[in-house]
């Protein structure tokens, strides 16, 4: 099921209205419409700030709502994952892969003030989109998960 599928039906199983969940949600009426409405939008253009509250409200895990990986569940030397602040994860990534801060900007495509608040803000990614977030993992070489900073389903870590 994709996501803006899983985000309807649960709404619905929850009788609550797409208003009710928009407002207490902190979203726009019209962007949560396209949320349920187009089955890319909540991965492509929501602030994860944004999707956390929606999820929340819903009773939704993050990770399994785009089927993401845990870090933990996926890996079996999870007791050598560290979880730190996301901003300590893109700096330790950076000098573990060798690239700068000007490098990591034009491999993402952002400018490098953009690089620096990640590097120093650790909740800046939570204005940033799933999808982002995924391309900046990949990038890192970590899993998405430690970057979403959202607990498994299955095994409750993150």
């Amino acid at each position: 099921m994709k996501p803006n599928e899983k985000i309807s039906q649960q709404r619905r199983e929850m009788q609550l209205s797409a208003i009710d969940v928009a407002d207490r949600g902190g979203v726009g009426r019209e962007a949560y419409r396209d949320i349920e409405a187009y089955e890319d939008e909540a991965y492509t253009t929501v602030p994860l700030a944004n999707l956390r509250s929606i999820a929340s409200i819903l009773g939704l895990n993050l990770l399994s709502l785009f089927e993401l990986p845990s870090a933990f569940c996926s890996n079996s030397q999870s007791g050598s994952i560290k979880i730190l602040p996301r901003n300590l994860i893109v700096q330790e990534r950076e000098k573990a892969l060798g690239i700068g801060r000007s490098q990591l900007s034009d491999l993402i495509g952002f400018e490098e003030q953009t690089i620096a608040r990640m590097e120093s803000e650790p909740d800046f990614l939570e204005e940033w989109s799933v999808d982002l977030i995924v391309q900046l993992a990949k990038i890192l070489q970590v899993s998405p998960h430690l970057l979403i900073v959202a607990p498994c389903e299955h095994c409750g870590q993150g």
